[in-house]
């Protein structure tokens, strides 16, 4: 029972950069983390799937609502996600969706061994906002330059691969 309690309601991990270095840890476990004004950066300690999306939106939505200097960028750190499913990759579409509305970027960090291709068919509405949200950034740190640009200026690429490649494969 224990064990589908943990599944979930996995730990957030809301991250803050460990003074003198370009390392993030978890701010609530290391208080002497220092938080980047105007970024959120967190790490669900878990995967990322049907049954605990909810609690992971709640949890982000929380923090968010609680910061009291205005947003500008949203890192969500994947690291320790082993898969992401269609539920997971759909609550990460919708989360872009209305940051982007309240004009703050969101960005994720580290690579996904397993994700879901798409969060909607390739021709829906949404598959610009999908294509978008799966742009890779290699930590939380290479995401802080988004916050100097304008949202209406194309990302720049971190690597020579198209937004679209999850995983190792080219999304359909």
């Amino acid at each position: 029972m224990l064990l589908i309690r943990r599944a979930a309601h996995p730990h957030v991990a809301f991250l803050g950069r460990i003074p003198g270095t370009r390392s993030f840890s978890d701010i609530g476990r290391n208080p002497d983390n220092e938080a980047v004004p105007g970024v959120l950066v967190f790490r669900v300690e878990a995967s990322l799937i049907y049954f605990n999306v909810e609690h992971v939106r709640e949890a982000v939505w929380q923090k968010i609502r609680s910061t009291t200097e205005p947003l500008k960028l949203v890192v969500c750190d994947l690291s320790t996600s082993p898969a992401v499913d269609l539920a997971g990759a759909r609550m990460l579409a919708s989360l872009h969706t209305a940051l982007q509305a309240a004009g703050i970027r969101l960005r994720w960090s580290a690579r996904m061994r397993e994700c879901a291709t798409s969060c909607a068919p390739k021709n829906s509405r949404n598959a610009s906002a999908t294509s978008d949200a799966a742009s890779r950034w290699p930590t939380p740190s290479t995401n802080f330059r988004a916050v100097r640009q304008p949202l209406s200026r194309p990302e720049p690429q971190t690597s020579g691969r198209s937004n679209r490649f999850i995983s190792g494969r080219t999304a359909q």
